[in-house]
């Protein structure tokens, strides 16, 4: 088991010292900075995607050289585009903290790095009571969203 752990370690870049060779790979950063989560001290570093001009890539890296947390943010100037129910929301159209500021406090439904789910409730379209839906979400950036049936 020991061997095995090892072999695994050694192939996972998650598990090993890699915020560097992971930066390298989308250098150069538009930005650097200093930030700090669950008391951990963070070098955060952004990086532009040129495929994708909406959104920034952050990873977010311990003094150590470990990579504490990859997410998609919204690009500067980018707005967040305007979504007024549950039923416009589409797969990488908005990151994590987006839909939560369009529908409130998200409760955590699954968390499986890099992926998360959570559910919230927002009125029923027919006005009567409430829908729960549920959103998935891959390094922040929505992948899915679907009305859970009674």
């Amino acid at each position: 088991m020991e061997a095995s752990r090892r072999r695994i370690e050694e192939q996972n870049y998650i598990m090993r010292p890699a915020f560097d060779e992971l930066s390298a790979l989308f250098a150069p950063s538009l930005r650097e900075e200093h930030r700090e989560a669950d008391g951990q001290p963070l070098l955060v570093r952004t990086f532009p995607l040129q495929i994708w001009s909406d959104f920034f890539l952050e990873i977010h890296g311990t003094p150590g050289g470990l990579i504490w947390d990859e997410r998609f943010v919204r690009a500067d100037g980018t707005p967040s585009p305007r979504i007024d129910a549950p039923s416009q929301l589409r797969a990488w159209l908005m990151t994590k903290d987006e839909v939560e500021e369009r529908f409130g406090a998200l409760e955590e439904v699954e968390l499986w790095s890099p992926y998360a789910a959570y559910s919230f409730n927002h009125p029923a379209p027919d006005g009567q009571g409430e829908q729960t839906h549920i959103v998935t979400f891959s390094r922040s950036l929505l992948q899915s969203a679907k009305p859970v049936r009674s």
